[in-house]
């Protein structure tokens, strides 16, 4: 069918899901994009193009948001009873996600023992302030953490036969990935911990230096003759726990080190921060705004308990703002329903005995604090 007559077949909105001809269509703009870029159309008539969808997408949303309006409740709230009322995930991933949140709630316990700061971040905060729990599709968590207290965590977790923290590197995406898991390492659930530093000030000069600092550390692992071993095809992890990682991990320290030289940008007091920036550990984020790396002290602290899946997660004092900083309107429609990034391979999911155990640990009681 010629793309202007299947764009014509979903107008006007019927009754037979708006969100899935708003999700075709997000879908079509960016094989259409692809496909005229291929055969080569000059990149105005694509510009074009684009701007004519984003035009037709604007509509499309208003369109939907107006069907979907009870009479005499307010566009916010119809947007905020959608949210509330999308349904959870079903079958393996949501026995994985309760499972993975009871993780996060033990997670919270030994940070509450043990001293520890952190923070959910990224699709978890996001997931925390609109469902209080999973988005729907998610299969991830994400928490942030002051830099010490990751290094502490890695040290505790060693006397704890319940837990284990992994460690590895990953060449592709030239970072450091921290992970926090069960010891039984037949529970596939994790819980993703970021590396955050404490920065003087909060400004475009502070971000600078820490983007330097990270384009400095990711030439000299591509360009390292000590790391040859590393290779993106057959060798893109290594462990933490090896020669291999300790020689990777010396080139990561000493580009951390640098920054919190006498003068430097950061801080390990919290009353000497203005703010907290992402670690120059961390895969780089696809994102073109500075916002997204640094936040405000005051939007932080002091941290809030908020519902997680019938847990309490530790959340910034501002949770809903700093979730808009990195995602924007979070009542607009989801677009990466059903393309959503999988961090692990689900074909897992079905598997009887990883089933059995992912539903006695998704039946725990909850941690006592």
């Amino acid at each position: 069918m010629p793309i202007l007559s299947k764009i014509k077949s979903y107008l006007p909105a019927s009754s037979r899901s708006l969100h899935a001809m708003y999700y075709e269509l997000g879908q079509m703009h960016g094989q259409m994009g692809q496909m005229w870029a291929e055969v080569g159309l000059t990149r105005i008539w694509v510009s074009e193009l684009k701007e004519a969808l984003a035009g037709l997408d604007s509509r499309l949303m208003l369109t939907f948001w107006e069907g979907y309006r009870r009479e005499g409740e307010s566009a916010d709230a119809a947007r905020e009873r959608f949210f509330k009322t999308m349904g959870s995930a079903r079958g393996g991933l949501r026995v994985f996600q309760l499972a993975s949140a009871q993780l996060l709630g033990e997670f919270d316990a030994f940070c509450e023992k043990h001293g520890l700061t952190y923070s959910v971040v990224s699709g978890t905060i996001l997931g925390t302030v609109r469902h209080e729990g999973f988005i729907p599709w998610d299969d991830d968590l994400d928490v942030g953490m002051p830099r010490q207290d990751i290094e502490r965590a890695i040290k505790i977790v060693e006397d704890d036969p319940r837990y284990r923290i992994t460690v590895r590197y990953d060449k592709a995406m030239l970072c450091k990935q921290v992970r926090f898991c069960y010891a039984d390492e037949t529970i596939p659930c994790f819980v993703d911990l970021f590396y955050y530093d404490l920065a003087k000030c909060h400004d475009a000069q502070t971000f600078e230096i820490r983007e330097s600092a990270r384009e400095e550390l990711k030439a000299r692992l591509e360009s390292d003759e000590s790391l040859s071993f590393w290779d993106e095809e057959s060798n893109n992890f290594i462990e933490g726990d090896t020669s291999e990682g300790n020689a990777i991990a010396r080139i990561f320290d000493d580009a951390v080190e640098s920054l919190y030289d006498e003068g430097g940008p950061f801080t390990y007091d919290v009353e000497d921060a203005a703010g907290v920036i992402l670690g120059i550990d961390n895969l780089d984020a696809l994102v073109d705004h500075h916002d997204w790396y640094q936040v405000r002290r005051e939007d932080i602290l002091p941290l809030q308990k908020l519902p997680f899946e019938g847990h309490e997660v530790s959340a910034p004092k501002e949770a809903w703002k700093c979730a808009e900083v990195h995602y924007g309107d979070l009542y607009e429609l989801p677009r990466d329903i059903g393309l959503h990034f999988a961090h692990f391979s689900h074909d897992l999911l079905r598997d009887e005995n990883v089933a059995k155990e992912l539903h006695e640990v998704a039946d725990k009681e909850k941690p006592i604090h």
